[in-house]
């Protein structure tokens, strides 16, 4: 049987709270009482998450540490007749894995609101839980009833240290983190990242993110709105909006046999509904590939970097942020997402050279769903396309595809994206040099 987390009063949680190499940290072994397992399955769990514990998470002593700090705090008998040396937790250590636990009670939240009205935790709705993580998010692991049980134990360990305030929850950072908002990031793109022999001169790679607490509003006003394109129209409500396609009268939109009319007005009916009734913000990055020089130029990786960058920015520490992108990119995206938590050179405003700013906010590894599963993923691709469209037309001066001037011309591009700005729906801080806030790379 399981054994439930350990509540301790104040003073039980300040003794074992030391300060080793000048941080302040907690020891393995007393982590593991506190979550209510052996030191063992403690240490196996961060084993298998080992990538996310680096030196500013977690070390492990000395024999002199041991010797001369650790026994001079606690007496032999406390320490069981243990012979390893112990890992030590810092403070940045004990509480990431809070943010991830905060992360899926949002998701919780999300899939299983009914039922967590009706019931507390037990094994019951852990196990429904499960599934029905498993069911949203078919090819993302991490959702088995065991790693549910740790984060029910992580979100109960995070009240008990809210509660018995000590100097380690005293820093003020800290204390920030705690009550950090989440919010949750979208991504999708149009055209290929190849370099410029390959099919699109540029690639976009769009961002839309919203708190966690105006989601269920977001995905209830596009709900609304399939609802009424699906009474007027005859436009299914399950049928995925890829903008390409409907502007190219590819299936399955040219079953529907749609008048151009229709179409604008299906268009016109999405885009005021994301600038109108969402509370959401953009970013779009574009990466104008027939400036790109450098044959090693990465198109995803540098795309990804600078959105990564604006929604960080734009949080000012004051949210975490989770992402979550269309398939088909997943492996090369996490990939960087990890490299810039580590290593995020930017340029520095008062010398030549370039200075590490690590991506602090982002919370998991980047996870995966398929577009046809989420609205978000597909407003993304909305925008996105628009993006090109105006990037292709506007910015460069170019004719239309042909294929989508039967539908819409310039002028009816430049009205989505000023509908989007008049709307506040555009992060305008992504790029002051763009009246729409359009990152353009390389320079």
């Amino acid at each position: 049987m399981r054994n439930e987390i350990a509540i301790h009063n104040s003073e039980w949680i300040k003794d074992k709270i030391y300060t080793i190499r000048g941080e302040q940290v907690m020891l393995d072994f007393e982590l593991a009482e506190i979550y209510g397992y052996e030191t063992k399955r403690f240490n196996e769990q961060v084993k298998h998450n080992i990538e996310r514990f680096d030196e500013d998470f977690r070390f492990q002593l000395t024999v002199e540490e041991f010797n001369e700090i650790l026994r001079s705090k606690i007496s032999t008998s406390s320490w069981g007749g243990t012979r390893y040396k112990p890992y030590a937790f810092t403070e940045h250590g004990i509480f990431f894995q809070g943010q991830i636990f905060d992360a899926y009670a949002k998701f919780e939240s999300f899939i299983a609101q009914a039922k967590k009205a009706e019931q507390k935790w037990g094994s019951g709705i852990i196990e429904r839980l499960s599934l029905d993580f498993k069911s949203a998010f078919p090819k993302q692991s991490g959702f088995s009833t065991t790693n549910l049980w740790y984060i029910k134990n992580g979100l109960y360990f995070m009240i008990v240290i809210r509660k018995n305030s000590t100097s380690l929850v005293e820093n003020s950072k800290i204390k920030m983190r705690l009550e950090m908002e989440t919010v949750i990031a979208y991504f999708d793109e149009t055209g290929d990242d190849g370099l410029i022999n390959s099919s699109s001169q540029d690639f976009v790679l769009t961002s839309i993110y919203t708190k966690t607490t105006n989601w269920q509003s977001n995905f209830n006003a596009m709900k609304n709105c399939r609802a009424l394109l699906k009474e007027k129209y005859g436009f299914h409500a399950t049928e995925e909006m890829h903008t390409k396609a409907f502007l190219t009268d590819k299936n399955p939109y040219r079953n529907y046999g749609w008048t151009k009319e229709q179409k604008q007005e299906i268009l016109i009916a999405f885009t005021k509904c994301i600038a109108e009734q969402m509370d959401l913000s953009i970013v779009n990055v574009i990466i104008d590939k027939t400036k790109i020089t450098d044959n090693s130029y990465n198109v995803l990786e540098k795309a990804l970097t600078y959105n990564i960058q604006r929604i960080e920015n734009d949080s000012e520490g004051n949210w975490n942020y989770i992402i979550i992108t269309d398939k088909g990119r997943l492996a090369p995206m996490r990939k960087t997402a990890r490299a810039i938590r580590a290593y995020n050179p930017i340029q520095s405003h008062y010398t030549f050279g370039a200075v590490n700013q690590p991506i602090k906010c982002l919370i998991e590894d980047i996870l995966e769903k398929d577009s046809s599963e989420s609205y978000f993923i597909q407003i993304c691709d909305f925008v996105s396309y628009f993006v090109h469209l105006y990037f292709k037309c506007v910015v460069n001066g170019q004719p239309l595809p042909a294929r989508v001037q039967n539908v819409i011309d310039t002028q009816f591009v430049s009205r989505v994206m000023a509908t989007l700005k008049y709307y506040d729906r555009l992060n305008l801080k992504a790029s002051k040099s763009n009246e729409y806030g359009l990152v353009i790379y390389p320079k």
